[in-house]
């Protein structure tokens, strides 16, 4: 019987194939804060842009908060709070770590094939025809929703100006999916839970996790423990939440409503 990769060990392959710290890309300003003196590392050419890969705080490669364990001084701050529970994921590589991977060494297997994956899915390079697809969807092009039990109740969403409710507890795996018209984004509020609880990052497989970035193959905001009104706006007209618990007493409570774009606002100010 193979035995699982041990956590670091995805780090240390990351490092031999020369993946970048996510934490160290050009574009990190947009997206974190580093509060050291020792600032050392070079940043890294921004060559990921040329294949649609995004900042991703849930990257094998990005440093966790508190870098320093002897005085626990948080060193790296994500611009959007929600996000600190993400960053610093010490378990196998997530999905852009992959497409990376791909990018790099498998790119050419698939040769002048048209990527027809949506949801900034990709190629699967031994099945040039179908898309390997962002956690949260599914489908030979990424266009279908992940299936989730019975139990989970009603999944798809649709935002109107009044907020509605996703209420659910106990152990479950579920996805649900919010979405609007292209005029409108979508705020999300935690109105209150009790989740996995951790004092370091939340696990992948054991919290709350809310995709509310333009991009949805990048891991989302990590929720763990008890959390109260916390809010967050989506980039686009869509929103993903997974649910995963294995404990008996976790739940969570969020509402959701549509709000006006900033660019709809704007258009609508030039009028």
């Amino acid at each position: 019987m193979k035995r699982p990769l041990t956590k670091k060990v995805y780090y240390d392959i990351g490092k031999i194939m020369d993946l970048p710290l996510e934490h160290m890309r050009k574009e990190r300003d947009s997206y974190i804060e580093i509060n050291s003196d020792d600032d050392s590392e070079p940043y890294h050419d921004n060559i990921w842009e040329e294949y649609n890969i995004s900042y991703d705080y849930g990257s094998r490669m990005h440093y966790p908060p508190i870098t320093n364990e002897k005085n626990e001084k948080v060193t790296i701050d994500p611009l959007d709070e929600n996000y600190l529970h993400t960053i610093g994921q010490d378990d196998e590589f997530n999905f852009n770590d992959y497409k990376k991977i791909n990018a790099l060494f498998c790119s050419r297997k698939c040769g002048n094939f048209q990527n027809s994956c949506l949801r900034n899915g990709f190629s699967n390079p031994n099945r040039c025809k179908t898309c390997l697809c962002p956690p949260h969807y599914k489908g030979r092009y990424c266009d279908e929703y992940k299936t989730t039990n019975s139990k989970c109740g009603k999944i798809l969403f649709t935002a109107t100006d009044i907020p509605q409710f996703i209420l659910h507890k106990g152990v479950a795996d579920c996805y649900f999916y919010i979405n609007t018209d292209y005029k409108h984004v979508i705020e999300v509020t935690i109105i209150d839970s009790n989740l996995y609880e951790t004092k370091k990052h939340c696990p992948n497989k054991k919290s709350l996790e809310i995709r509310y970035r333009k991009d949805p193959s990048v891991m989302g905001a990590m929720f763990c423990g008890i959390n109260k009104n916390k809010t967050m706006v989506s980039e686009g007209n869509d929103v993903s939440i997974h649910y995963s618990s294995r404990q008996h007493k976790n739940w969570f409570m969020l509402s959701f409503r549509r709000i006006p774009s900033k660019v709809n606002e704007q258009c609508l100010k030039k009028l």
